[in-house]
């Protein structure tokens, strides 16, 4: 089974502890937690999946931890947890970069578990769209293209090169002789391959 690694950054013991506690009913999930700066910057390369962010830390600005997060770590998704209900301050801090914004009230966890399975989702499809990827750059690689003739051998070092250049590459044959596998090939092991490919 896959683990989650969830950082809980927050100053009040108890609101952290329950935030645990909610967390850990999901037996994938490990949760460390933090309330300061400092300690959560030293820790960032444990590349946590979801990140609770307390918008009002003791000496600590919420948006200049939030940017130095991101900045650290492009792929958590950070949850903003606060008391404030201010559109302006969610409002900047999504536009920052935030994953979602929500109140502390009696509904809080209601909204927190629907804002974390929609982040468990989002995880499940780039790990599914990853997987494929690979398995399409291996599927093309140039170890897989079929023949060692010296004849192949030029055609293999063409499309090389023309796999690690930026022009325009027009292949011609008859109807069964693998065009579309050599262009396939010249595209996932471009600089262009996390593009569409897309056949004319």
């Amino acid at each position: 089974m896959k683990r989650n690694k969830v950082f809980i950054i927050d100053d009040d013991t108890e609101y952290s502890n329950f935030l645990t506690s909610y967390f850990l009913q999901d037996n994938s999930n490990d949760v460390e937690i933090y309330s300061d700066k400092e300690s959560i910057v030293s820790n960032l390369h444990k590349n946590p999946s979801i990140i609770t962010l307390n918008n009002n830390i003791k000496g600590c600005s919420c948006l200049d931890l939030l940017q130095e997060i991101l900045t650290r770590q492009p792929s958590s998704y950070v949850i903003i947890i606060s008391n404030i209900n201010d559109i302006s301050i969610a409002t900047d801090l999504l536009n920052q970069g935030a994953y979602h914004y929500v109140i502390k009230n009696e509904h809080t966890l209601l909204q927190l578990s629907k804002v974390v399975n929609n982040i468990y989702d989002a995880i499940s499809l780039k790990e599914e769209n990853f997987d494929l990827r690979n398995k399409i750059y291996i599927k093309y690689a140039f170890d897989n293209l079929v023949g060692s003739s010296s004849k192949m051998q030029s055609v293999y070092n063409v499309i090389s090169k023309a796999a690690n250049s930026n022009i325009n590459v027009s292949i011609h044959g008859e109807l069964g002789t693998g065009k579309g596998m050599l262009a396939k090939t010249i595209h996932y092991n471009s600089s262009r391959k996390e593009k569409v490919f897309i056949a004319v």
